[in-house]
């Protein structure tokens, strides 16, 4: 998540705000190992630390991978939604905040082909299996 916040080289107080409602909502980390996690991104910087990320998901089983995978969609979820429920008034010309959101999203696509699974896996791996109606 903080490589995903970090995208365009800095992270934002909100951008902070919404890494830690995603570590206390689904991860329950503490607040040692959060600052634990924004100090190695600030000692490696933007690009080695998301590679220092592929590199040690890589040594996970694809089920653990696919899991973490899972709170990186849930950040850019999540910051997605607070950006639509804002009362910002609207920008002429490009939106700052929605083309960060683009990277986000570009992102998490070079993380994703950089694991071991597909994304046909991690959409089977994270539904819920519908029953058909009769």
């Amino acid at each position: 998540m903080v490589s995903i916040a970090g995208v365009d080289g800095s992270v934002t107080s909100s951008e902070t705000k919404h890494v830690n409602e995603v570590f206390d909502k689904y991860l329950k980390m503490g607040g040692s190992e959060k600052k634990e996690v924004l100090k190695v991104w600030e000692e490696k910087g933007e690009a080695p630390f998301t590679e220092l990320l592929i590199a040690e998901l890589q040594a996970f089983p694809k089920r653990d991978q696919i899991e973490a995978f899972s709170y990186v969609m849930k950040y850019i979820s999540w910051s997605k939604t607070q950006y639509n429920q804002s009362a910002q008034k609207e920008v002429k010309g490009v939106d700052p905040i929605r083309a960060e959101l683009d990277l986000y999203h570009k992102r998490a696509e070079y993380i994703m082909r950089s694991l071991s699974f597909s994304a046909k896996e991690y959409a089977t791996a994270t539904r819920t299996l519908r029953t058909q109606k009769r």
